[in-house]
């Protein structure tokens, strides 16, 4: 397990010229701030249906996550001006901040991913340390209002927001762990791990003994879940999950920021989740949710598994690797690279993924693989990452506003959503691609808590 080969670009020149040429063809797409905002509203009414295909301050859908493409583009090729596209993108964002203001301190709708994007472009600290510390004076004075709430929560019923990844404390946690050098968001980050630890203690439901991290029904977001899962249910993604605090907790004790309870509260959740892995002929898997009945009596597992970030088995396993380095869980991070290793072997239709994107397709499944390849060494994992490669440029299609477009199925139909953003856009599958062509890794990925 000591095979790590830190950072390394793919070796096929082919494969990285491609992937040079379709980046800049889609950055091009993306340069001009008014443009693509205008774009990405007319093109769900020409190409496709309505969807949440941009809004200004998201992370996910909006000018911070171009931003960090911006950013991207600007240390992998400096002196091609990417910064001054990326300023103009900042521009753009600040003056809606102006207008608008924040409604949300969140990672991927909010204050937190919008310090981040400003950092992607400052060239390492050096640029917009204003517009950083502006930031943090607005968090500094509103973050208290929302942990305590979610705080509160942990007595009458935890909501999924109150701790996930998108909107939760795990999420607005990495923005506080990018920044940890601050002593202001240190302490903070300090408040928001013992939270965490407080989640993973067990509590009284109905007079039974459950995890911290149970959602009664009456909290559940979709309706459907609601009526699935009449008692309520565990949440096993990464991106709205148990996984995502695990992953905050681990890299937080790796980095040396630590609190009481923090070991045992990664001991805790990482014992759970290998308590529900299953596997097929291929390798483990997990489901994406635990129902209240399945966890009382020890059998089940809900729904079915892809191979994706967001909902996905390899999510789950990035997490536990994070974990077993933490706590130096050898075992841990075994079951971790079997999951990925399972990749090469397991039919693609079986994977469930239909979109080149972050979020839920190969651009996410790609940048989980590379760090994995990145730390485990296994050769293994090279072969599965430039299959993914190949398989998203595949996807590029010049007629698309963007080049790259997300596709979701569901029993009943097919649609295409025509987004820049980040999280279901051109933008993160991009940034993807972008990672196989550095010996230097990037730091935009720790958005998606794998790093």
């Amino acid at each position: 397990m000591n095979n790590a080969k830190s950072w390394q670009p793919i070796h096929s020149l082919e494969l990285q010229h491609a992937i040079e040429s379709c980046a800049r063809d889609v950055a091009g797409r993306l340069s001009e701030p008014s443009l693509v905002r205008e774009l990405s509203k007319t093109a769900q009414e020409r190409f496709g249906r309505p969807g949440p295909v941009w809004s200004d301050l998201d992370l996910a859908t909006g000018y911070p996550g171009l931003c960090i493409l911006f950013g991207e583009l600007d240390r992998l090729f400096p002196g091609e001006d990417w910064d001054v596209i990326g300023h103009s993108h900042l521009v753009e964002l600040q003056c809606i901040i102006q207008a608008q203001k924040l409604s949300s301190l969140s990672l991927w709708g909010g204050l937190s991913g919008i310090a981040i994007a400003v950092r992607a472009l400052s060239r390492g600290g050096i640029r917009y340390q204003g517009f950083i510390q502006t930031l943090q004076g607005v968090f500094l004075r509103h973050y208290q209002r929302n942990l305590s709430q979610a705080m509160l929560h942990l007595e009458n019923g935890v909501h999924m927001g109150d701790y996930d990844v998108f909107e939760g404390f795990t999420g607005i946690g990495r923005y506080l762990l990018a920044f940890a050098e601050q002593p202001e968001l240190r302490k903070v980050l300090c408040e928001v791990l013992t939270y965490l630890v407080r989640l993973s203690e067990n509590k009284t439901v109905d007079g039974q003994s459950v995890p911290g991290w149970h959602i009664p029904a009456s909290h559940l977001i979709l309706p459907q879940e609601k009526i699935d899962f009449p008692s309520g249910n565990y949440n096993c993604g990464v991106a709205h999950g148990i996984p995502g605090p695990l992953a905050l907790l681990s890299l937080s004790l790796s980095a040396g920021v630590e609190v009481p309870g923090q070991s045992q509260a990664i001991r805790r959740i990482a014992e759970w989740l290998l308590e529900w892995k299953q596997e097929d002929r291929y390798g483990p898997f997990w489901p994406q949710r635990v129902a209240w009945e399945e966890q009382q009596t020890g059998l089940g597992g809900s729904g079915w598994q892809r191979e994706a970030w967001c909902y996905g088995s390899p999510g789950v396993a990035r997490t536990l690797w994070l974990a077993g380095k933490a706590l130096d869980e050898s075992g841990w991070k075994q079951t971790s690279l079997e999951t990925f290793i399972a990749l090469a072997h397991r039919p693609e239709e079986d994977w469930n993924l239909h979109a080149p994107t972050l979020c839920h397709g190969f651009g996410g499944l790609l940048q989980m693989t590379q760090r994995m390849y990145a730390e485990s060494g296994d050769d293994q994992l090279n072969v599965v990452r430039e299959r993914l490669a190949w398989r998203i440029l595949e996807s590029f299609d010049r007629n698309t506003p963007f080049g790259f477009s997300e596709v979701i199925k569901t029993e009943h139909e097919t649609s295409v959503l025509h987004s820049p953003g980040l999280l279901q856009g051109a933008a993160g599958t991009v940034l993807a691609l972008l990672g196989l062509c550095s010996t230097q890794e990037p730091e935009w990925d720790q958005v998606l808590l794998i790093t």
